[in-house]
């Protein structure tokens, strides 16, 4: 969208959305103050790329919460701004990025905050959970599952001159 609001809701929890990326939104231009907020009860897979991807250049909040995530070509989950939004990312499943990262949630241009809540193991070929905020944002990790970083980390949690907290519960 130019600036305004994208919202996409798949409530049907046996339902399966797949593409070469399974879900891509982006906000750009406009008003600079739209918002982006996923909801899918079912599996998304990204046969050739990210599983969700979700960038603004806008204040706006980017909100992801999935169940199953695949990026085989990429990422996992991928939620970027570059106009200083929160992200917030909820899983509830196994997510995986054979390509990049398992989650990737990073804020910059501004100071918004960034949460990462996955509830399922997490894994990606360079890190598992990548969690940024650019500015004074804070940084909250919680994995209650395993945490894989095949070539990197399993949690990277940074921010420029905010507070980080990370919980783990299991293997990171």
């Amino acid at each position: 969208t130019a600036g305004g609001d994208l919202t996409l809701t798949n409530t049907a929890g046996t339902a399966t959305i797949q593409g070469a990326s399974g879900i891509v939104a982006a906000q750009s231009g406009g008003a600079k103050t739209g918002t982006i907020t996923i909801n899918t009860a079912g599996t998304t897979t990204g046969s050739a790329g990210d599983g969700i991807r979700a960038t603004s250049d806008s204040s706006g909040t980017i909100a992801v919460t999935a169940v199953a995530v695949t990026g085989t070509g990429g990422n996992g989950v991928f939620a970027d701004t570059t106009g200083g939004g929160a992200i917030n990312v909820a899983t509830s499943g196994a997510v995986s990025g054979t390509n990049g990262f398992g989650i990737n949630a990073t804020s910059a241009g501004g100071n918004g905050n960034v949460k990462v809540d996955a509830t399922g193991t997490v894994a990606g070929s360079t890190t598992g959970i990548n969690a940024t905020a650019v500015g004074t944002g804070t940084v909250i990790v919680t994995a209650t599952k395993a945490v894989t970083g095949t070539a990197g980390n399993g949690i990277n949690a940074t921010t420029a001159n905010g507070q980080i907290d990370v919980t783990a519960g299991e293997l990171v």
